[in-house]
C-alpha cells in the first residue's frame, strides 16, 4: 500500500510562512470592515424611526378624528333645528357657542378631567338652494338642513394643529 505524500515527508509542500502552524482568524481589516457595514445598517434603521413614529402619530390622529366625527354625527341627529329653547332641548344653533373635549382615542371627556387632548369647536350655517345638491330626483326643505363645520384643535395648551371636517345634518321635520 502506497502512502500519500505529506508536508513532513515532502518539505516542498510546506507553507514557507508557517501558516499551518498557527490557527485561522479574521484579520483586523476584515473586522473593521464588518463593523463599518453593521454600523451603516444600524444608522439607516435608526434614521427611519422618526418617519415611522410620525406616520404612527398621524394614523392615531386620523383614527381619533374618525371616532369623534362618528360620535358627533350621531349626536347632531338628536338636536333640534328649532330656535325655540323653551322646550329645554339642545339646538343646532347652540353648537356655535359650544366647545367639546375628547381624549387621545376620540372618546368624549370634560375639560377639567385632565385627559382632554382634542378640543372641538363648531360653526353652523344653513344650506341655500344655490348650494344644495342638484339632482333631478332630490327635493328637500333647506330649513331642515344645516352644515356643521367642526374644527378639532390639538394638542392641549398649544392648539397649533387643526383638523377640520364638515358634517351635513338633515331632518325630515324641524322638531
Amino acid at each position: 500500500m502506497q502512502q500519500r505524500p505529506t508536508a513532513e515527508r515532502l518539505p516542498c509542500l510546506r507553507d514557507p510562512r508557517g501558516a499551518q502552524d498557527r490557527p485561522r482568524a479574521f484579520s483586523l481589516v476584515e473586522v473593521v470592515m464588518a463593523i463599518g457595514i453593521v454600523s451603516l445598517a444600524v444608522l439607516v434603521i435608526i434614521g427611519t424611526l422618526p418617519i415611522g413614529l410620525k406616520s404612527m402619530q398621524n394614523a392615531e390622529t386620523l383614527q381619533a378624528t374618525s371616532n369623534i366625527a362618528n360620535q358627533l354625527r350621531g349626536q347632531l341627529q338628536l338636536l333640534s333645528f328649532s330656535t325655540n329653547t323653551a322646550t329645554g332641548a339642545n339646538t343646532v344653533a347652540q353648537l356655535a357657542n359650544s366647545v367639546l373635549y375628547y381624549t387621545t382615542d376620540g372618546t368624549s371627556t370634560t375639560a377639567s378631567s385632565g385627559s382632554a387632548y382634542y378640543t372641538a369647536e363648531f360653526s353652523v350655517s344653513g344650506i341655500s338652494m344655490a348650494t344644495a345638491p342638484t339632482a333631478s330626483n332630490i327635493s328637500f326643505n333647506t330649513n331642515n338642513v344645516r352644515n356643521v363645520v367642526v374644527s378639532l384643535l390639538y394638542p392641549p395648551g398649544v392648539l397649533n394643529q387643526t383638523n377640520t371636517f364638515s358634517l351635513l345634518v338633515a331632518r325630515q321635520t324641524d322638531n
